[in-house]
């Protein structure tokens, strides 16, 4: 199952493994909440009555609730590059749909290749061949054949992600009889999962009740944590990226490390590694990397707990893996 909103670093892949290692409590607090993929999972988990939802970018957990609530459900926009510039700041939609690896920055397509998937997707979307039939007329009347008995959008994309691979092999784009675009696209399979359909799909798949649903976009520290709460954590990941807040800052992990062991209510972190002087590893998942799309890299996902809540709190004493 997918949980929450595409978005770079979401922990929906892992959502039910980390989530079997959190007590249950009255609250679920998702400070870093990104995509929300852990609010998801809690809400649909029975072991939390309420959740606070806080991430310093404003869009990301409003966005969350207005897919939940279907804003999304209908939402079959083609965003081009200039509208995306003009979009990423304001419409969730353009940002996480359509910017590389859901990072809400840079737009998902070289500009030699935003012609292809721009007719790709009105083929797909709109039953329109008009842009595909100038590109490609070699595979247009067999396209208009195949996905015009298909009323499913997903399964037309699946057609023709089949067809354009049996007829121009893994790289379908390339050498076609018009415009012949080197590159224009890495691997046909692109068309079966992380591209702007399938993260449309899960956009609009969130069907639960946000009335116990409290979204806040301030920084974590200024977040008020409710008693008998869970505090989850999933922050920047050092080294990772240059992960600059919208307000400027750089992110202070010395600081964050002090205000994790502050904390009254349990804490937990996902990270793959942090001073063990200070953190536990309670928790580890072996998981593949998502963008290694022709390897086969493992990481370990881990998820800590400040040694001092662990004396104090006496929780999770000792490391397990899921």
């Amino acid at each position: 199952m997918n949980y929450g909103l595409p978005y770079q670093g979401n922990k929906s892949r892992i959502a039910e493994r980390l989530g079997k290692c959190l007590p249950p409590a009255d609250t679920f607090v998702d400070l870093f909440c990104g995509g929300c993929a852990m609010t998801h999972w809690a809400m649909l988990s029975g072991k939390y009555r309420n959740y606070l939802c806080n991430d310093i970018n404003p869009m990301l957990p409003q966005a969350f609730l207005d897919a939940a609530n279907g804003k999304f459900r209908n939402e079959d926009r083609w965003i081009s590059r200039a509208e995306f510039n003009r979009l990423k700041n304001t419409d969730p939609y353009a940002a996480l749909c359509y910017s590389y690896a859901n990072n809400m920055t840079d737009y998902c397509y070289s500009e030699k290749r935003e012609p292809y998937e721009r007719a790709l997707h009105h083929m797909v979307c709109f039953h329109d061949f008009t842009e595909w039939e100038k590109l490609d007329p070699r595979s247009a009347p067999l396209l208009k054949q195949v996905l015009g008995n298909i009323s499913d959008t997903r399964m037309r994309r699946l057609a023709a992600a089949e067809i354009l691979r049996q007829m121009h092999g893994s790289n379908p784009l390339y050498g076609c009889e018009a415009g012949h675009m080197q590159q224009a696209m890495s691997n046909v399979t692109r068309l079966n999962n992380i591209e702007y359909l399938e993260r449309v799909q899960s956009m609009c798949g969130l069907h639960i009740n946000t009335s116990t649903v409290t979204v806040s976009s301030k920084d974590y520290r200024e977040v008020a944590i409710p008693d008998n709460s869970i505090i989850y954590c999933d922050p920047p990941y050092v080294g990772k990226r240059d992960y600059k807040y919208l307000r400027g800052m750089q992110f202070d992990y010395d600081a964050f490390y002090d205000w994790c062991e502050q904390q009254t209510q349990p804490v937990f972190i996902s990270e793959y590694s942090m001073p063990e002087d200070r953190f536990e590893c309670v928790a580890e998942i072996q998981i593949k990397r998502k963008m290694d799309v022709h390897k086969h890299t493992m990481c370990d996902e881990k998820l800590w707990r400040p040694k001092r809540q662990i004396a104090r709190l006496r929780l999770y004493p000792g490391s397990i893996k899921v």
